[in-house]
């Protein structure tokens, strides 16, 4: 019998090795098996191949083509330079035109300093100008805040007047109206005075007949 678990954890340890396994041993007969796998995932980037002692070789150039292109290129300057020797010959006359206009702008720097005076003298004039009715303006509107105020006040005036005759009237027409003291009084002349007879017709000259 341990002849057998000998001759079997010696083979199985053999094939574990084999296998690239981890075998933990203890005294007794059991044993415990530990996998261990170095596989990459499939979402993980491949690492690109080190190019520290990679050097590029040069391209390869056809003579004919060289010799070809190097004739193009002298030719390309020649003209070049000849384009632009024309167009600076050209540019010359307008060159020699714009000094001149220059010169002539610089003897007519009096008229322009003389133009500026004047031109001061016109602004300074229409200041005052727009000054004056400004102010004319002004005074015209005050005017007739003025007037529309006096008015106001007449017509407050006028209104207190009222007022103030309106408030006797009707003081008066109090001194005349019946009341608890007076009552007894008046109901007594009222007893006493004839009855008004309205029971009559008016001709159309206005007279009465009764």
């Amino acid at each position: 019998m341990n002849s057998c678990v000998g001759r079997l954890s010696f083979l199985s340890m053999k094939s574990c090795k084999a296998n690239n396994i981890n075998i933990l041993t203890t005294e007794t007969t059991s044993f415990s098996l530990t996998s261990v796998r170095f596989r990459k995932r499939r979402d993980q980037p491949r690492r690109a191949p080190s190019k520290i002692y990679y050097v590029r070789q040069p391209t390869p150039k056809d003579p004919e083509e060289m010799a070809f292109l190097n004739t193009e290129l002298k030719h390309y300057n020649t003209k070049m330079k000849s384009i632009t020797a024309f167009l600076q010959s050209q540019r010359r006359p307008f060159s020699q035109m714009v000094k001149e206009q220059n010169s002539a702008t610089n003897h007519n720097h009096d008229d322009l300093e003389r133009a500026f005076e004047l031109n001061r003298v016109w602004n300074e004039n229409v200041a005052k100008q727009r000054a004056a009715r400004l102010t004319a303006e002004a005074l015209a509107v005050q005017a007739i805040k003025d007037s529309k105020l006096a008015e106001n006040i007449k017509r407050l005036e006028k209104e207190q007047t009222r007022a103030k005759e309106l408030l006797q009237s009707v003081a008066e027409r109090r001194t005349q109206a019946l009341d608890m003291d007076n009552l007894d009084e008046e109901l007594e002349k009222f007893l006493d005075s004839e009855p008004i007879n309205h029971n009559f017709a008016i001709t159309a000259t206005g007279e009465k007949i009764r």
